[in-house]
């Protein structure tokens, strides 16, 4: 797991490219979140639910369960 140092880096150069490339990362941000709440509306996206099980072997399987 990244240490709080390491995501405050990543969290600075993101800020300076943003300004180098003249972005508005705030704008950039409102729109993305506004993309992926078009493409994953909430109320379809509580219809489905993982569960998630142990096959005989040990792996984790994962399977979707309608709940309409």
């Amino acid at each position: 797991m990244f240490e709080k140092n390491s995501k405050a880096d990543i969290a600075i150069y993101l800020f300076d490219l943003a300004d180098n490339l003249k972005l508005d990362l705030s704008e950039a941000i409102l729109k993305k979140l506004e993309l992926n709440r078009k493409k994953y509306p909430a109320h379809k996206a509580k219809e489905y639910h993982t569960c998630e099980r142990r096959t005989r072997n040990g792996k984790i399987q994962n399977s979707y369960q309608y709940q309409g």
